[in-house]
């Protein structure tokens, strides 16, 4: 049974997300130019109902199962491994079911009473599905990664990203033409006004949006169907010969009841780790419809006074979340990556007692997240504007509410991108309680400043991403300050984080004064593009200049 090695196994996952993330944000792009800031209210607003469910019922499972089914092969009871396989697949299929059924029947309570957004009611009927699909496929997931085996995960994600790419936007175009010509339709027979064509379209939204999320639903089906195929014939699995050699043969149950016990802690971290946008969806519309009534209104915001008399905040809230919240989202998960590339390291040098190679493993991944997602989070913070026109041109009204609120999401991106690869660590070390107590304190934070800046008229939802800034750098000190604890002593190289500090800011000056230049001879589009490259240049002669990674490159990190 071949099996990879780590590097290669990172390697694989990490170009993976990039890819998924790619194409995520290039279905992102049509589907908010299509929607608006309305349409992808609804939209955001299914996912944001979707995910606590999902991490309850879905996300501990492939972790506990790669962990059951990697100390079985490496004990040599495959019996045990395949066992657990079927075992887990009926269990959880028939929670997943059940979860799913949950988030169907309470869809209409949830819409109405909880997040104020009815209308999302079709996409979140139409996203449930993915729970059980979900629960399914992290099963094959978990089994195949258990066997040291990332491609068939790996692919199992470009798969679902190609489709989902794909069949979101066909069945959104689709929709929107039928649904808008039946609305016209229906206004000329009863004389109502939904023969203006842009009326036809805001009643059309809410199942435009549906129509983009059942594609989604598709494109998990279409994912599962692969991972299941792969585990169930995949040649590096667990051959016949191999179970004739295994000589265990433990209950069903008692595996089942260990794969449990072993998901529940995954699972917690996981609806923990929800609660900053379940928090945001919860509180952002009820605080804006406040702002409203203290003033707050279209023409504050210098866009059309036609959003005043067609749900302002919801126009509002969909603009955040899905024009700011998707730009601002892509560094983050990039550095997510290198928690899962560390894990093993620290693991080792937690059980053998070493801590200088622990501090000089947690400062590795610090700096690297660091490299990244300071000059990237920077960038986004002083070309917030000319990034959103680059993305969404045409929606100039959704871009005027959401470009302050993508600058100081920009900004906050750089502890979120540090926040996630420190977790890791720190239940690799095995304090996995200090994330779920340090995300449950800047949580609290999160609600009350929520509460307090997001219905002020002046701030409406820049006030979120305040809130979302304070929330990520407190959990960030939290987060160093128990590694220094564990450490004994001090895990950060402050020359080499001042080095990289100054590297980024000479990065994003001269991507500045760059754009500055060009614009002038040149179309927004070129002078952004041609800024940045050379804003890339100029980053990374600072960081050779400064000494910066030298000492601990990617190289000397991949190889310890």
């Amino acid at each position: 049974m071949k099996r990879q090695g780590f590097v290669m196994g990172s390697v694989i996952l990490i170009a993976t997300v990039f890819l998924t993330k790619v194409l995520g944000l290039i279905y992102r792009i049509p589907l908010a130019n299509m929607l608006g800031g309305t349409g992808m209210a609804y939209f955001s607003s299914a996912h944001s109902v979707f995910m606590p469910i999902y991490a309850v019922a879905v996300s501990g499972i492939s972790p506990a199962i790669a962990k059951m089914v990697s100390g079985s092969i490496a004990l040599g009871n495959y019996r045990d491994a395949v066992r657990l396989r079927h075992c887990a697949l009926s269990f959880f299929m028939l929670t997943g079911i059940a979860f799913t059924l949950l988030l169907v029947l309470l869809s209409d309570y949830i819409c109405v009473h909880i997040i104020s957004e009815p209308l999302s009611r079709i996409s979140v009927v139409a996203i449930a599905p993915c729970v059980a699909i979900g629960a399914v496929m992290s099963v094959e997931r978990g089994y195949t990664e258990g066997m040291r085996n990332m491609v068939p995960t790996a692919i199992s994600e470009i798969i679902e990203a190609v489709i989902k790419l794909s069949c979101g936007l066909w069945f959104a175009f689709l929709a929107s033409a039928r649904t808008e010509d039946e609305f016209a339709r229906l206004g000329t027979v009863f004389g109502k006004l939904c023969e203006n064509e842009e009326i036809a379209h805001a009643e059309a939204l809410p199942y435009i949006a549906g129509a983009s999320v059942l594609g989604i639903t598709l494109a998990n089906l279409c994912s599962l169907i692969y991972a299941h195929l792969s585990a169930r014939f995949s040649s590096s699995g667990i051959s016949r010969e191999m179970l004739s050699y295994s000589q265990t043969d433990t209950p069903k149950k008692e595996l089942l009841k260990k794969a449990i016990s072993l998901a529940v802690p995954f699972a917690v971290t996981a609806v923990i780790s929800t609660l900053s946008g379940l928090i945001d969806l919860v509180t952002v519309n009820r605080c804006l419809e406040k702002a409203v009534e203290g003033g707050l209104s279209a023409k504050s915001l210098g866009i059309d006074a036609k959003y005043d008399s067609a749900g302002l905040e919801s126009f509002i809230y969909g603009s955040y979340s899905g024009l700011a919240l998707t730009v601002s989202g892509i560094v983050p998960s990039l550095t997510a990556m290198f928690g899962r590339s560390i894990l093993p390291l620290v693991s080792s040098a937690q059980a053998t007692g070493d801590r200088e190679k622990l501090r000089k493993s947690i400062f590795s991944v610090i700096l690297l997240a660091l490299s990244i997602s300071m000059p990237c989070g920077l960038g986004i913070a002083v070309f917030s504007d000319e990034i959103l026109r680059f993305l969404f041109a045409g929606r100039i009204a959704e871009i005027a509410v959401a470009k302050r609120v993508l600058a100081i999401l920009g900004i906050s991106s750089i502890p979120i991108s540090l926040v996630s690869p420190l977790f890791c660590v720190l239940q690799g070390i095995g304090n996995g309680k200090a994330p779920i107590r340090i995300t449950l304190v800047g949580s609290a934070v999160k609600l009350i400043m929520n509460m307090m800046l997001v219905q002020n008229p002046s701030l409406n939802i820049a006030g979120a991403g305040i809130s979302t800034f304070v929330c990520y750098t407190l959990m960030l000190i939290l987060s160093v300050m128990s590694l220094h604890k564990i450490c004994g002593r001090k895990i950060t190289d402050r020359r080499l984080i001042i080095g990289l500090v100054i590297s980024s800011l000479l990065c994003c000056e001269g991507a500045y004064l760059m754009n500055a230049i060009l614009t002038n001879c040149l179309s927004m589009r070129f002078s952004l593009v041609l800024s940045v490259l050379f804003s890339v240049n100029i980053y990374i002669y600072s960081l050779y200049i400064l000494s910066v990674l030298p000492k601990y490159g990617l190289k000397r990190y991949f190889s310890r």
